[in-house]
């Protein structure tokens, strides 16, 4: 059976959540900007390619919310896919899979999206923040 689009395939809720992070040289580092985020992964913009299939050693700093404490994840991800951004100079998008995340780290991740969809909720957003992919590292500096 073709698959037409319709169903979502992932096995973790994804929501459009924008986390910096850092990875590689220590002296230079590779900064990325995530556009969305789940417990299974996360897509982000990259101002270079990386080819698929590379391991990244990463931390997203995750504020507080709700009544969880604010914490770090330290995690490994495998690049699935890299496609370069329509706009000219806007980067790469990339997209990554974690790698034997542990339980405790998937279950706060979890709550985290469950937390910021319910409160990004078309009801409850006061102006559209949804992140535009044609556009990236607005933020970064």
């Amino acid at each position: 059976m073709k698959w037409d689009g319709s169903v979502e395939r992932r096995r973790h809720r994804r929501a459009p959540i924008r986390i910096y992070s850092e990875f590689g040289d220590p002296g230079a580092p590779t900064r990325i900007e995530t556009a969305d985020f789940s417990a299974g992964g996360f897509s982000c913009w990259m101002e270079r390619p990386i080819q698929p299939l590379t391991k990244l050693a990463l931390r997203f700093d995750f504020p507080g919310f709700a009544d969880d404490p604010g914490r770090p994840i330290e995690c490994e991800a495998i690049v699935v896919r890299c496609e370069k951004l329509r706009a000219a100079s806007a980067g790469w998008s990339i997209a990554a899979a974690f790698v034997a995340l542990p339980g405790t780290d998937r279950e706060y991740i979890t709550r985290y999206v469950q937390w910021h969809e319910s409160v990004m909720a078309p009801e409850n957003r006061k102006a559209d923040v949804t992140p535009d992919p044609e556009t990236p590292f607005q933020s970064l500096g």
